[in-house]
């Protein structure tokens, strides 16, 4: 089976550019891409990423995950 292609920055850059932040979805998709880009997340772990997860700091969102394949 062969494995996608990561995604780089620059198509990261261009899917949070796309995003209409002037509407919930477009929100949350810009978070999504955000978060699992810079935490290396899989699907799973964003799927169960509940609100309680994450603690706005000055300098960005820390981020517990609850559950892990590997933890």
């Amino acid at each position: 089976m062969r494995k996608a292609l990561a995604i780089t920055a620059a198509m990261a850059r261009a899917m949070v550019d796309n995003c209409d932040l002037r509407h919930p979805i477009g929100l949350r998709n810009r978070f999504v891409v955000v978060v699992s880009r810079k935490a290396l997340n899989r699907r799973i772990e964003l799927a169960d990423l509940t609100i309680e997860d994450l603690t706005v700091e000055d300098g960005g969102v820390a981020q517990c995950v609850a559950y892990s394949k590997t933890g």
